[in-house]
């Protein structure tokens, strides 16, 4: 968030201890570091909330394009699944609460699959992308431009 080298923090440091003396020093330093703290928590979400209403967005757009295709999102969070299912009312898409690392769909069950900004935050990320792997018809992942051009021409 801040950008300040050690020097510049041991001179803040200075300037702290000189004006603040060193009883009240420690408990400032820890209130500063609590809002600094929430503030990047608070910037995080956000950042977070938009990256997935621009994921929605793209998803809700690409079926409005090619109406007869189907889709089943995954989704671990109650929260989250409940604005998928809201955003995408109306479009045919399946939206289920499970973990990635159980889908539990038979083998070639989809022709492509679409895995954004998962698999870095997962503890087992094999373990996922087997899972996945296992559902998809080709037995590989492709981009979405890539299946829609080689489908419908475009």
């Amino acid at each position: 968030m801040f950008d300040l080298s050690f020097g510049e923090l041991a001179v803040i440091g200075t300037v702290a201890l000189v004006v603040l003396g060193p009883e009240r020093l420690p408990k400032v330093a820890r209130t500063v570091g609590d809002w600094v703290g929430k503030a990047q928590r608070y910037v995080n979400q956000v950042k977070s909330d938009i990256n997935r209403e621009m994921e929605l967005a793209e998803l809700k757009k690409l079926q409005e394009e090619f109406p007869g295709i189907e889709c089943t999102g995954i989704e671990i969070e109650e929260t989250l699944v409940a604005l998928a299912k809201k955003t995408m009312a109306g479009n045919g898409c399946q939206i289920l609460q499970q973990p990635i690392t159980a889908l539990g769909f038979p083998d070639h069950s989809y022709d492509f699959v679409i895995s954004r900004l998962v698999l870095e935050h997962l503890p087992e990320p094999l373990a996922a992308l087997k899972e996945v792997l296992h559902s998809d018809y080709n037995d590989l992942m492709r981009s979405t431009a890539e299946y829609l051009k080689k489908t419908y021409g475009r």
